[in-house]
């Protein structure tokens, strides 16, 4: 049993190098690509210029050009606009700072275990098996917030653990945690839940407390950017957030989800079996983190999400079985751990497998980037404004206004909460040099339809003509021939 104990973790070790070397390959590929690779790395790169500018982006008044919305709190564009004043506004600047995030994950996952269960082994694979969830290779290294937010909240966790009676711990994890949620506003569930209950064990008062501290400074912040920007902080990270929810989009994803991480679902299902012995300690903070990450990913089926809202819960059940670990070492028969560690070995190649069809897209897009040049020409050197929907990172990469963001304003509309009038006129009159629509693969030529409003795709019919398509993306411009109104 010794020795298959001994095999067991040369197979885990083994499995966990080659996930973590995928994930690096990945992110590698991710930095060099000189090609937008996801809708929303347009809008918030476009952020982070204004940013470094001194423009505001939550503008109160939307009547007018540019029609852009910036739905996340400041400090991801912040952080991409100082990596951008120093290195310039490419399509790698705000993945660098998600991909130091996602890293700055995988150490905070490991110091947690740690500082849990003070085993070295338990946290190092704690902080690999993170790198290895396909949901981390496909969007821990894309140009957007959650992997900040997510280290923010990890390190938070952590200064709670280290210094839970120390008023300055207790500070930088409420710096942390307030970081977090002024870096996506999602983030006020499952770490700020799992720091109280883990205080409120120790001592009530201290966690009463510091949930009133954090719940004040959320308030004051947010209250400070609504008046500095005339209620314009308001209505775009909230109102404009409020998107239709759909019950069939969390089935889908969560059934996927729970295929993708079957054998982790396995491990971290007997130790939910463990711990309902009422005699034997309980990581509650660990626990806390997991329900709280599973109901933050249930808000997965509002319309515009996708596996970012699963990221909480993903790094949660890889903590809850680090610190597993550390108890299978010491407390159960060596052929038991030798299962559970085939079991959790197991994960990598599976959900690599199964998880492909998201971390193949980033290759996809890369095969596209010999035609990237003759695009940017175009766009670059365009006599007049252009619009697009996933090109939108090429409009800051020319130096261009991003005056539309399709979708946003495509979602607003229907609800009744913009007036797409003044938008489809311009387009009728043929005011835009170019109109770059990505809808030939690898792209989706019904997800590049579901971009714009009806009344966009009837004006741009009329008026204008696809000229050529590259990098997947179809390009139009006025035609030559304005149509007689009848």
């Amino acid at each position: 049993m010794r020795v298959a104990s001994v095999i067991a973790t040369l197979i885990l070790g083994t499995a966990l190098v080659v996930g973590v070397g995928f994930y690096f390959v990945h992110a590698s590929q991710a930095l060099q690509a000189r090609i937008p690779l996801d809708y929303g790395e347009g809008p918030l790169l476009n952020q982070a210029r204004w940013l470094a500018e001194g423009r505001p982006i939550y503008r109160a008044d939307l009547t007018d050009y540019p029609y852009t919305v910036a739905n996340y709190p400041p400090l991801y564009p912040l952080a991409v606009s100082i990596v951008g004043r120093l290195m310039g506004f490419s399509y790698a600047t705000g993945r660098v700072v998600s991909a130091l995030a996602t890293l700055a994950c995988s150490v905070g996952l490991g110091f947690i275990v740690f500082q849990m269960t003070r085993d070295r082994m338990a946290a190092a694979v704690t902080g690999a098996l993170f790198l290895c969830f396909p949901y981390v290779i496909y969007w821990g290294p894309l140009g957007r917030v959650d992997m900040l937010a997510l280290a923010f909240s990890l390190w938070g966790i952590w200064a709670a653990l280290r210094w839970p009676d120390s008023l300055a711990g207790l500070g930088l994890s409420l710096l942390f945690l307030l970081a977090a949620v002024f870096t996506r506003q999602s983030y006020l569930l499952a770490a700020p839940l799992a720091v109280m209950a883990h205080l409120g064990i120790r001592n009530r008062r201290r966690a009463f407390l510091f949930a009133l501290t954090l719940g004040v400074g959320i308030l004051a912040g947010g209250g400070i950017l609504t008046w500095l920007t005339d209620g314009g902080f308001l209505f775009h990270t909230v109102t404009a957030n409020a998107n239709t929810f759909l019950l069939s989009k969390v089935v889908a994803v969560e059934a996927h989800a729970f295929l993708l991480n079957a054998p982790l679902i396995v491990l971290v299902l007997w130790e939910w079996l463990y711990y309902t012995n009422p005699y034997v300690n309980k990581p509650w903070i660990a626990i806390i983190y997991l329900v709280g990450g599973f109901l933050s990913g249930l808000t997965v089926g509002k319309v515009g999400s996708f596996v970012n809202y699963l990221l909480e819960w993903t790094a949660a059940m890889g903590l809850l079985v680090g610190i597993a670990l550390a108890r299978w070492h010491k407390e159960i028969p060596k052929g038991v751990y030798s299962l559970l560690s085939l079991t959790l070995a197991a994960q990598i190649p599976w959900t690599l497998y199964l998880g492909q069809s998201l971390t193949v897209q980033i290759w996809m897009r890369r095969a596209l980037e010999s035609e990237m040049p003759r695009l940017e020409q175009m766009v670059c050197s365009a006599p007049g404004p252009v619009l697009a929907d996933e090109m939108m990172s090429l409009l800051v990469v020319c130096g261009r206004e991003v005056l539309l963001q399709p979708y946003e304003f495509k979602l607003l509309a229907t609800e009744g909460k913009w007036d797409q009038g003044r938008v489809v006129s311009d387009i009728r009159a043929g005011k835009f040099a170019l109109i770059l629509i990505s809808d030939c693969p690898p792209f989706s030529a019904w997800v590049a339809r579901d971009r714009w409003t009806p009344e966009m795709w009837a004006a741009i019919r009329e008026r204008y003509e696809p000229v050529t398509i590259l990098a997947g993306t179809t390009v139009y411009r006025p035609k030559e021939t304005i149509p007689k109104e009848e």
